[in-house]
């Protein structure tokens, strides 16, 4: 597995990991089997692959120097009742994730929202509402 992956895997480990988020079915982009199926309450998030933005041009092999994680929400417009609005999980995830250290392993170092446009709403037809979420975060071997 390599780093790129290992940094989506562990940032889901981050989301799945907090109590404020026991209510959404949280997966990495490109796991989600046949079998499963959302969240019962209606909101999902999902962890996108990692795209490098820059490469490092000392390092003797490719190395990414930094890196996108875009994370998105989505709500069901007729969720379950006691389920978040869309706006208040992706303040949940922002506030998890923006500041965090990516584990070691990851060869990433601490996860901060984008500065432009961090937030940005899409459609996704008229029976949900989707908000994705952009973090940058910078290799550690620079």
């Amino acid at each position: 597995m390599g780093t790129l992956e290992r940094l989506q895997r562990a940032v889901c480990e981050m989301l799945r990991s907090l109590n404020d988020l026991k209510f959404a079915y949280i997966r990495a982009d490109g796991d989600l089997s046949e079998t499963e199926s959302g969240s019962p309450e209606g909101i999902e998030i999902r962890v996108m692959k990692p795209m490098p933005t820059s490469a490092s041009k000392y390092a003797a092999g490719p190395t990414f120097s930094n890196v996108e994680l875009r994370v998105e929400a989505e709500r069901a417009k007729f969720a379950a009742p006691n389920a978040p609005s869309l706006l208040t999980a992706c303040e949940i995830v922002s506030r998890a994730l923006h500041g965090a250290n990516a584990p070691v392993e990851c060869g990433y170092g601490r996860i901060s929202l984008a500065e432009n446009s961090p937030w940005s709403e899409s459609k996704c037809g008229s029976q949900s509402e989707k908000i994705t979420m952009r973090f940058c975060a910078q290799s550690v071997l620079q």
